[in-house]
């Protein structure tokens, strides 16, 4: 199956080979870098995606305004399936955030969605794709998140979220909601990563606790990492790792990696590494600060000057159906930065220490990258462009 065309760029087949030739091309590049080809997928203020298994070449796009659109990947770009109308809560930080897919959605046609309910609360619902017209009516609560009281920003909201392995356990990544002096108490789900297992019965609600590691006394049973600010973008690998994206306040971007139940990240005593006092507080792998002098700003001949920063990270390279760069992808994560643009991929070993990380390409506004059926990395733009992610093939 090749997406939207993705058979394109130099013919790359499951060998990591290319009938590139003729062209003033090198058959087979030798170095990782990404070119971002644009689809136009007509949704404003676009925040994540999600291929429909058994759906050929079809996916599902989320607007923050609540807007969700049915689309196919074809060879001549988009073409427009169906929408639902914008129906959620919208401010600032808030709106329509995530969206998951059932592992047995091709009997079931269930989807997942994270969402603002008002000010106060964040949910997770689950809901029936289809009919789209449907959609907002059958959807049933999993899991919600409420303040006591309003704070000053509508920001730090749930982030990604996913099944784990066993088509039963549920993970995700919960915002401190700026009720920042909660992130290091793990008797709540304020800056938390969570597992828990949502219920699946066609009427029901709500979730029960996971099976792992008896919680410390006084801890929430669903709480498996704690001390996150805002943890937007994670995912989870094929070993169980969890890596996670937490936007800094004012000095740091972190991404961290989570291996073991109860690890703590910091916030909000730290913001980036920490430099004393740091019994039982974990590290970010890797981190970044705002100035322009920064190495991975100057890294990227292509940063974009700004003073924002928001780290964000995608899905590893593993398990791709078809290798579509030349092995020269496999085993790395992507992250990268919403403002400056540009994006990077890192590996880790066995013991989860970090052994590459390199700049892959430049896109702003990336506020999802995944990997598609086909064996591409698609990632979504705010300005609602899904961009297919293709080997650089260097010329002679």
């Amino acid at each position: 199956m090749c997406l939207g065309g993705g058979c394109s760029g130099g013919g790359v087949n499951n060998g990591g080979t290319s009938d590139a030739g003729g062209d003033g091309r090198n058959e087979i590049p030798t170095e990782p870098a990404l070119e971002f080809h644009a689809f136009e997928a007509g949704v404003a203020s676009a925040t994540d995606f999600a291929f429909l298994p058994g759906r050929d070449e079809e996916l599902l796009v989320l607007s923050q305004s609540g807007g969700i659109r049915h689309i196919r990947l074809t060879t001549d770009g988009i073409t427009f399936l169906g929408e639902t109308e914008a129906t959620v809560f919208f401010n600032e930080g808030c709106g329509l955030h995530s969206i998951v897919v059932d592992p047995e959605f091709e009997d079931n046609g269930l989807i997942y969605l994270t969402r603002c309910v008002d000010t106060l609360t964040s949910t997770l619902t689950r809901h029936v794709a289809f009919p789209l017209s449907e959609l907002d009516s059958s959807g049933k609560e999993i899991l919600s998140v409420k303040l006591d009281e309003a704070q000053l920003e509508n920001w730090h909201r749930f982030g990604s979220f996913g099944f784990e392995p066993d088509g039963e356990t549920m993970w995700l990544l919960v915002g401190d909601h700026f009720a920042r002096d909660r992130a290091q108490d793990p008797s709540n789900l304020f800056g938390t990563l969570v597992r828990f297992l949502p219920n699946r019965e066609p009427n029901g609600e709500g979730h029960a606790n996971p099976a792992g590691p008896e919680p410390e006394p006084g801890t929430d049973p669903r709480v498996y990492a704690f001390g996150f600010r805002s943890p937007w973008r994670g995912s989870r690998d094929k070993q169980g790792r969890y890596f996670v994206g937490d936007v800094g306040l004012r000095e740091t971007e972190e991404v961290n990696v989570v291996v073991q139940y109860g690890q703590n990240f910091g916030w909000d005593t730290y913001e980036g590494p920490c430099e004393t006092h740091c019994d039982g507080v974990a590290n970010p792998i890797t981190s970044y600060g705002r100035e322009s002098n920064e190495h991975y700003v100057l890294d990227d001949p292509d940063t974009e000057p700004a003073v924002r920063r928001a780290v964000w990270v995608g899905q590893k390279y593993e398990d791709a159906s078809v290798d579509r760069y030349y092995g020269l992808m496999d085993g790395f994560l992507p992250f990268g930065d919403f403002f400056t643009g540009w994006v990077r991929g890192l590996r880790v070993n066995e013991a989860a220490e970090l052994v590459e990380d390199r700049l892959l390409g430049h896109l702003t506004e990336v506020t999802s990258m995944k990997l598609g059926p086909d064996g591409y990395w698609y990632a979504l733009t705010l300005n609602g462009k899904l961009h297919r992610a293709e080997q650089v093939i260097p010329e002679e």
